[in-house]
C-alpha cells in the first residue's frame, strides 16, 4: 500500500482516524515507520468479515469480494481494497464490527441511515470515487445489535473534500 493513498488511509488524512494521526500515515507511506499490526478488535474483524459478507451476499445477491479499484479522473494514486462489490452492478458492500471485543466504536444510526463512525464514511466516500457509484453498503456486526445495514450516498462535496486530503499527505 505504499505508493498510493487508499479507502482506508482517509481518515487519518482528515484527522478523523481514533487509530492513528495523518503524520502517522505520512510516515508510513515514506517508509519512515512501520505499519501498525492491528489490535484484538481488528483481528476479530477480519476473522468475522467472511461472515458478514455471506450475510450481505444472502441479501444483495453476487459478490466479487476483495476487489482492489483504483480511482479514475484523480491526479495521483488512489485506491481502495473493497471488501467486496456487488457482481450485477459494482457497488461496494463494505464489512465492519465493532462492539465485539470491547465497547462499540462511535456512532451507529439507524439502518439503512449513513450515520456510522466519520472514520468509516470517508472510507465509504473513497470506495465511491474509485467506484464511480453512487452509493455504498456498509454491514457492521455491532455488539447487542447483531447486523446492521448501512447506505452511504455519493457527495461530490465530500468526495472532493477527501480527495484534496489525501493529495495534500500524498504530495
Amino acid at each position: 500500500r505504499v505508493g498510493r493513498m487508499g479507502a482506508s488511509d482517509a481518515a487519518a488524512a482528515l484527522g478523523l482516524s481514533p487509530y492513528r494521526t495523518a503524520w502517522e500515515l505520512w510516515a508510513e507511506k515514506t517508509g519512515r515507520l512501520e505499519p501498525a499490526s492491528g489490535s484484538e478488535a481488528t483481528r476479530m474483524g477480519q476473522r468475522l468479515e467472511a461472515t458478514i459478507l455471506d450475510v450481505a451476499e444472502a441479501e444483495l445477491g453476487p459478490l466479487e469480494r476483495n476487489q482492489l479499484v483504483f480511482a479514475p479522473h484523480v491526479d495521483f494514486p488512489l485506491a481502495a481494497t473493497l471488501d467486496a462489490r456487488i457482481e450485477s452492478t459494482g457497488v461496494p458492500v463494505e464489512a465492519k464490527t465493532s462492539g465485539i471485543v470491547g465497547p462499540v466504536y462511535g456512532e451507529w444510526g439507524e439502518p439503512e441511515t449513513d450515520v456510522i463512525p466519520a472514520a468509516y464514511l470517508v472510507q465509504a466516500v473513497v470506495q465511491l470515487i474509485c467506484t464511480e457509484a453512487e452509493f455504498a453498503h456498509v454491514y457492521a456486526l455491532l455488539g447487542s445489535r447483531g447486523i446492521v445495514r448501512y447506505r452511504v450516498l455519493r457527495d461530490e462535496q465530500v468526495a472532493a473534500a477527501v480527495a484534496k486530503a489525501e493529495a495534500e499527505l500524498g504530495g
